[in-house]
This record gives structure tokens, sequence and C-alpha cells, in this order.
């Protein structure tokens, strides 16, 4: 297997043959050619000798908004680039690897074109095919679109049905066609099936994710989904989808397959997210959750390969997971798990140390969140009865089910090809590092968050010396520090300060005063400072939604490079930001939530790219994570919050001072676009929008389920913005 280090040196052996086989291209004749462009009086489209161009045309003339597929298997993975047209249906796929492509077109009205074969510097007019029918074109919709045709039940049971399709019954994206129908395979294995209700009982219980699905299919989908299936297969579709403008048709979104076919890479670290400026060179890495890996792809040879991810214990359980960090349980008809119909002979996602939530840090390690030792042997210094100052503050004694000690954390070094394991005391996950001189490294989990001081693990090795944590306990009294605290079941008492339950799921750190900033979970968001001298000086403070609006499930959270926080709402159509400079009281016996309506601003989620369910104003989308552009990486411009719903194959981008959203799709392969995170990144600061971009991976449970089917690997995606779509 070719290591990160062997690919520097390939590379450099490939730049002479790269140069020389674009020397060849440049006398390619038909770069010359009368075009379609100059048959209707437009300016041609300027090629280079890495460039394909051209104009998209249609029987009623130009076709505005529409995408330009070019994709090859020529290069050591699969690569695809994709562009949208102008105003007079001209494109431009830019700096395009030597290597044969077939082309063609994908737009809402259309059905796909004839593939044409294609090498860079050609000058190729597409013809496009309206589609036949409304059911053939709304085969390219976007999965949500699909999915708002759903008919909700009416009373209590409505919201719980919008939610089972928002989260696809377990992070499966909700909407394509394998999921709004009954796929050949799910028959083959489990069928024959009397009803569409009965294949839907039986699909619902098999693969990584069958017992979660089983269980929330029962509570929530099980009067919705069967009709739904009913409904498309009589013929009835979605209506259109609007086609990319303005600013959303500079987009370029180019694609590499990497991971596994029966699996999935839950994340992407292409940079430090604190300065996204990479050395030349730099490998893109992800953890592969399904398996055990860290993979890699080089971005300018696309090779791509994969890292056995080390653990301290060698006798980790094996133990399918049910996609939420626990064991599975039986189903609700007390069956075991069935094993997927795409794969009826494999246990897949039987997994040891499970990475994911990986981060790049500034000397260019992966840290990640992973299992290097088997739960119950959490380190002694964590729990109660230590003298480790956190423990006796806060312990963290192992308890059934909980998720205390689960994961641990360490980083792969390319410089060594070494792994180093880090022993940490609560569940650690997604991840923040701040920007501090510490470059502390924060994660959280239920009711705690940690942090890790990487430079004095840097210059120790201690594990125990380098860490900490702490509960919230808000300042409810006054005084300005945390003493006797009440527990959260307790009555309120003025006299003391609060412990309140929260989740830190996602955290965020700010860059203004390093304190890390929690999800919360339910309508709210917590705010922790360390101090001077944690855990004493440790201290909370709580923010909760406004009574009277709807936002709810508070999930993915970052924060700006003016302290202001941003953070998604799963469980509602909405993004929030809160401010909390604009907030008069910071503590005392009001200060428990409700005390600062007038931080919060909440942006309802565009219906163009989140329709509603049918007849309500339930939009169809969750949003997982979510990403603040700081650096401009996209081309958006900086601070430009991002966000992306699971079933809409697009990123959504709010632009604060034109107040409107931005909606940037990816339309190939459809299903490819669910990704758990966004990060920028910079490989040639003076290179303008070449030299940047953002970059995401395909976190589909199941990567069987995008267009493709079973064999089609997920993607690492880059995305960029340029200054129009003929930018070269």
């Amino acid at each position: 297997m070719t290591t990160p280090k062997q690919v520097s040196r390939l590379r450099r052996l490939r730049q002479g043959a790269s140069a020389a086989g674009l020397a060849v291209v440049c006398a390619l004749p038909w770069a010359l050619t009368p075009t379609v462009s100059a048959q209707l009086g437009r300016e041609p489209v300027a090629l280079d000798a890495d460039d394909i161009g051209g104009v998209v045309a249609g029987p009623d003339g130009a076709e505005a908004g529409v995408w330009v597929i070019a994709e090859t298997t020529d290069l050591p993975t699969k690569f695809a680039r994709v562009v949208v047209t102008d105003d007079d249906g001209r494109y431009l796929l830019p700096d395009m690897p030597p290597a044969a492509y077939n082309v063609w077109v994908r737009g809402y009205g259309l059905v796909d074109s004839a593939k044409v074969l294609a090498r860079p510097g050609q000058r190729l007019d597409l013809d496009a095919t309206p589609a036949p029918t409304p059911q053939a074109a709304a085969q390219y919709y976007p999965p949500n679109y699909w999915l708002s045709i759903m008919e909700l039940p009416e009373g209590p049971d409505r919201e719980a049905g919008a939610r089972a399709g928002r989260c696809g019954l377990a992070c499966h994206q909700m909407g394509g066609k394998a999921t709004r129908e009954i796929s050949p395979e799910t028959t083959a294995v489990l069928g024959p099936f009397e009803s569409t209700a009965h294949a839907w009982q039986e699909r619902v219980k098999g693969g990584p994710t069958g017992a979660f699905m089983s269980r929330f299919y029962e509570r929530s989908g099980a009067s919705v989904y069967p009709a739904w299936t009913d409904k498309i297969l009589a013929g009835a579709v979605p209506p259109r989808p609007l086609r990319p403008r303005g600013v959303e048709r500079n987009l370029v979104v180019t694609l590499w397959d990497w991971g596994a076919v029966n699996g999935f890479v839950h994340d992407q670290a292409p940079a430090d997210r604190r300065n996204p400026v990479v050395p030349p060179g730099t490998l893109i890495y992800g953890p592969s959750q399904s398996h055990d890996m860290l993979v890699w792809l080089d971005p300018l040879t696309h090779e791509v390969g994969e890292i056995k991810v080390a653990t301290r214990d060698t006798d980790l359980r094996v133990v399918p997971r049910d996609g939420l960090g626990g064991p599975f349980p039986q189903d609700p008809f007390g069956e075991i798990r069935r094993p997927s119909p795409y794969w009826p002979n494999e246990e897949i996602w039987n997994v040891a140390s499970e990475p994911r939530s990986g981060q790049m840090d500034h000397k260019g390690r992966i840290w990640a969140g992973f299992r290097i030792r088997r739960d119950e042997k959490q380190p002694a210094f964590c729990r109660s009865g230590s003298t480790n100052a956190f423990a006796r503050y806060y312990p963290l004694d192992p308890r059934p089910n909980s998720n205390i000690g689960g994961k641990q954390t360490g980083f792969y070094d390319p410089e060594t090809e070494a792994w180093t394991l880090i022993d940490v005391c609560w569940w650690f996950d997604h991840s923040d590092f701040a920007s501090d001189a510490d470059h502390t490294l924060y994660s959280g989990m239920n009711n705690v968050v940690g942090w890790l001081n990487t430079r004095l693990y840097d210059e120790t090795g201690n594990e125990q010396a380098s860490q900490g944590w702490c509960p919230a306990v808000l300042d409810t009294n006054g005084d300005g520090t945390i003493t006797e605290w009440t527990e959260p079941d307790d009555p309120f008492d003025p006299m003391k300060d609060m412990r309140i339950d929260f989740t830190c799921y996602s955290v965020g750190s700010s860059p203004i005063d390093h304190s890390a900033w929690c999800n919360g979970a339910g309508p709210q968001i917590v705010r922790i400072e360390r101090g001077s001298d944690p855990p004493d000086t440790c201290k909370a403070e709580r923010y909760e939604v406004p009574l009277d609006h709807p936002a709810t499930g508070a999930r993915g959270l970052e924060v700006d490079s003016h302290g202001i926080v941003w953070v998604n709402f799963t469980n509602a159509e909405y993004m929030g930001s809160f401010d909390r400079s604009k907030c008069a009281v910071l503590n005392g016996p009001t200060a428990t939530g409700q005390h600062c309506p007038e931080g919060w601003t909440f942006y309802r989620h565009p219906t163009d790219a989140v329709p509603n369910y049918e007849g309500t104003t339930i939009g169809t989308d969750r949003t997982y994570l979510i990403n603040v552009d700081q650096f401009d990486t996209l081309g958006l411009g900086p601070d430009v919050p991002i966000t992306y719903p699971e079933n809409a194959d697009a990123l959504i981008a709010w632009l604060g001072e034109e107040e409107t959203w931005v909606t940037l799709r990816v339309p190939y392969p459809m299903g490819a676009m669910f990704t758990k995170k966004l990060i920028g990144r910079i490989d040639d600061p003076l290179g303008g929008w070449k030299g940047r971009g953002m970059w995401s991976s395909t976190a589909h449970y199941a990567p069987w389920h995008i267009e493709g089917g079973k064999g089609t690997r997920g993607k690492l995606i880059k995305y960029q913005v340029r200054p129009h779509p003929l930018a070269k």
C-alpha cells in the first residue's frame, strides 16, 4: 500500500510528465473549430489547454442554470467536476487533470444528456435533453423535494413523523430513490412482501442501524411511509425546484472517491480551522467510522489510501453499533438485528476503534475521537476517591448505559507515520481547537465539557496533567464565583449556585476569550469559561431560545471571528445566532436561561432549498453541524455561516449584508452530498479562488443508497465559488 510519504515522492516524478502531456493538448485542432456561441453571436468561451468548455443548448435555445458534469476513471481514484451554465448556456470546466472524460448535462426540467467523450483543451457544445414526462424530470430532483409530498398525520404524531423523515430514521438521507421506493435488493433478500406496509416493516429492521430504525419507525413512521411510497408509485411527483441563479452559478464542485464501498467516512480534516493555510502537498484525511481506518487523499495526484487506527487494548470488543454510540438493543419485535439486504452475507460495521470527528492541528497532525481501550478501564484519576482536582470537583465514574469514558482521543502524525494515543475521562467526540497559546482542544459529552492542553501534552506526555473537565454550574447567587451548588432536580435556592443538565455534543471555542460554547440540546446553548484555576474557577451561562419561538434541538455550533455564536436547530426550520455582548444580565438569580432574548436572531431555512411537508409549515430537513467561514475559503465572504440540510444535496449559506440565502447544490451523484462537517482550506493564499475551497465528505451510513447503487463509494467533495461562471 502506498504511504503518504511515498505519495509526495511520486508527485515530484509526475510533474514533468504532466507538463509534457499538456504541451500536446495545446495543439489539438478542435480548440479552433466554429462554436454554437459564434453561430448565435455570443462571445465564445475562452479555453486554456486544461479546460473543457462550450455551450449547452436545447430545442428552445441556450440552457441557463444547468449542470455540466465531467467524470473520469483514468486517475488513481474516480474523479468528477461539476459546473453551472451562465445566462447564455455557456460553461467552463477549469483545470481538468489530463484524462479522458465522460461529459454530460443534467438540469431541472431535463433528463441526462448522452455522455460525450472529451479531453482537456477541447471545445465541446452539448445538447440538452428535455424530460418527456414530469415523472422523468423528477428523477433528478433533490431528495427532500420527494420527501415533501409525504402526508403527515394530523394530531400529536405529526411532529414525530416529520422528525423521522428529517433524520432519515438514523442518519440516512431520506427521499432518494433507494428510500422512497422498495429496492430490488430489498425485495430479493427480504421479500416477497404482502404490501408496501409489510415491505417497510421488514426493511427498517436490517443493516447496521436496524434496531434503532425499527424502534423509531414504529413510534413515528408506520402510518406515513408506506402511504408515501404508494403515492409515488402511483405517479405523484414533487414540484420542480428552481435552477441555480446569480452567484449559485459560480459554483465549482470537485469529487473524489474514497473510503470503502460498504462503509462511510464520518468527516474530513483538510486543514487547521484556526489558520487554514496549508503547506504544499498536504494530504486530506478522514476517519472511516465503520472500518477503523484513517483514509487519505492527495488532491494533486488523486491517490487515496488508508491507515489502520491504532488502539491501546488489543482485545477491544468488536460490537455492532446503532449509530448513536451504543450497542444495538433488541428491536421491538424481540428479534436480533438482520443483515443489510444489500450485504446479506456480511456483518458490516463491526468495529473496534470506531473513529470519527477528525481535526488537523497547527502541526499537521490528525486528531480524532476513537476507542483505544475497553469501556470499563476508565483511569483511576477520573473516578471518585482520586486525588485529581477535577475528579474531586466532579468525578466521572463509568455507569451502565452512560457515555462516560466510551471514547478517547489521539493523533496521527504524517511526519513520523505513527499514532499517539491519549486516554481521557469523558466521551471524546466532536471537538474544536481554541486559538490560545496552549492549543487547547475542547470536546464534551452529557453534562461535561472537557479539554486537553496539547502544548503541555507535547512537552510532558502526561495524560492526567494535560486534561481537565467541568460541569455547567450557573452563578445564580451572583457573587461572581462558583461555590456550593444545587443539583438539577433540587429546588431553586437563591443563596446557592445551580448545576444544570446540558449536552456538549457540538463545541465551539470563541476566538475572543477562548471560552467553550456547547450546543446544550433542546432550545438552549451553554457557555463555559474555565477561568485562571480550573476547576474551581469554572463558570457556566445558559441561554435559552425565547419561549415564543419554535426553534429547538440545538445541534451544530460554531463561533465567528467576532465572538457571535451560530447554531443549527435540528428539530426546527431555523438557524440561529447569539450575540452575548447584547445581554444586560450575565449572572444572578434571573440568569437561568430566559434572561437574554435580545441576544438571539433567527433565520428560517429557504423553502426552495428546504421545502415544507405537503400542507404544513414543517420543513423536510434537519441540519447537523455548522460552519462559519471565517477566512472566506468558499468565496462568499468572511464569517459567512453555512449549514447543510441532510436531504437537500446542497449547502445553504446566509449572506448577512444581502439578508439572503444562497443554495449551492451538488447534483451528482445524487445522495453524495450528505455531510456531517464542512471545513475550509487555503492551498495558495495568492491564488485567488483557485487557491482555496471548502471540503466535506459523504457521511451517509449507507453509501449504497447513493446514485449508482451497491459498489458506489462515498465522496470527498471540494466546493469553490469563482467570480463568474466562466472564470478560469
